[in-house]
């Protein structure tokens, strides 16, 4: 996300595929939430601030920009343009039209999305916000024994794995949904503190060859790029993926191939499905189109079991770089569900980091 090249045509097809999949009769256009985590919470902050959705609530769970706010860890050849990319991400990030509720979370510690650029992004948001007289961001800080692996352990050397500590969570999805936002004394911070913290020198990550492994969802989406036939790994330190050569047809690693997607066309006004089923939608234009799972997700409520009269509630969800789809619509989401509600996830494009295209091969630092 450094030194790539935004694509704002892909904003603007992402658009469209949520626009017309919120206006279906069975969707309460009313109560639709956006929210990502990592690259995806970056996917999800230019489609707030780019698209034409409304929206009742944004989440962002270590979100990242377009470049980076200096040049710490940039090689000089690399440099040109980086800052400049970020303050341009961030004269998207003031322009958006509003929204009831924002929350971000982000870890003090997190070495592959530092808070200071996730503080510069809050900023932006915020100024937007206040403009229009509407409630700044919320900043939620994880701890590192909050995070899903603890931070530091082998499985979270860099402080990133934290995407359910920041997400799957019950009152987050009830305010992203329109219905109750948490009370706002339970997610105030020190800011200033926080980023004095940010700035301590943490040190340098290291990788041992055995070391490589995946923290939480593999990556068997056929969305990956397959020209670059890399594996891109989670955990990498600073903001930079570490990438190896993939083992084809190796144990867990190897790639499962999900069945041929359900066409645009085909899709019925009730959408989502079985979780192993790949939904696609094409660009009325020819545009292009968008991969997608989604599924009704029901609360242990007995009550939420017949659709509402004004249809479900709709929730967007942009994962990482590195995690797959079909398994993230499957995890536990009826278990914090404040009621029923439709989640739908996309596909990453290939070659791309979301609404980013790579202009150079993956590159990145190994300590040892």
């Amino acid at each position: 996300w450094v030194d790539g090249c935004f694509l704002p045509d892909m904003v603007r097809r992402f658009d469209a595929w949520m626009a017309e999949l919120v206006q279906r009769p069975s969707i309460d256009s009313s109560r639709v939430g956006l929210f990502g985590y990592s690259a995806g919470a970056y996917a999800a902050a230019e489609l707030f601030a780019g698209g034409t959705v409304a929206l009742a609530g944004l989440g962002l769970g270590a979100v990242h920009g377009h470049g980076q706010s200096d040049l710490s860890g940039i090689p000089a050849k690399r440099s040109e343009g980086i800052a400049r990319k970020f303050t341009a991400f961030l004269t998207r990030m003031r322009s958006h039209n509003g929204i009831p509720w924002i929350e971000a979370s982000h870890a003090v510690e997190d070495q592959q999305c530092p808070l200071k650029d996730a503080h510069a992004i809050i900023g932006a948001l915020s100024e937007r916000q206040e403009e229009l007289g509407l409630p700044a961001v919320s900043l939620r800080v994880v701890p590192a024994e909050s995070m899903d692996k603890a931070g530091g352990s082998k499985f979270n050397r860099s402080y990133h794995g934290y995407m359910k500590a920041a997400v799957m969570r019950r009152d987050f999805l009830a305010a992203l949904l329109g219905f109750e936002q948490p009370d706002p004394d339970s997610l105030e911070v020190d800011l200033e503190s926080a980023l004095r913290s940010a700035r301590t020198s943490l040190p340098l990550l290291q990788i041992a060859p055995g070391d490589l492994e995946h923290e939480d969802i593999e990556n068997q989406d056929d969305e990956v790029d397959d020209e670059a036939d890399l594996d891109f790994e989670a955990d990498a330190a600073g903001p930079y993926k570490v990438s190896r050569p993939l083992s084809k047809g190796s144990g867990s690693r190897s790639r499962s191939r999900s069945r041929s997607p359900q066409r645009g066309q085909d899709l019925p006004d009730e959408f989502w499905h079985s979780p192993g089923v790949r939904l696609h939608w094409e660009d009325s234009e020819g545009d292009g189109g968008v991969d997608f799972h989604a599924l009704l997700v029901h609360s242990s409520s007995a009550s939420d079991k017949d659709p509402p009269t004004s249809g479900w509630p709709i929730a967007f969800f942009f994962p990482g770089l590195n995690d797959d789809p079909a398994q993230t619509v499957k995890l536990d989401w009826a278990s914090i569900a404040p009621e029923a509600f439709v989640i739908v996830v996309p596909a990453r494009p290939k070659s791309n980091w979301w609404f980013i295209r790579s202009e150079t091969q993956h590159w990145g630092w190994v300590d040892g």
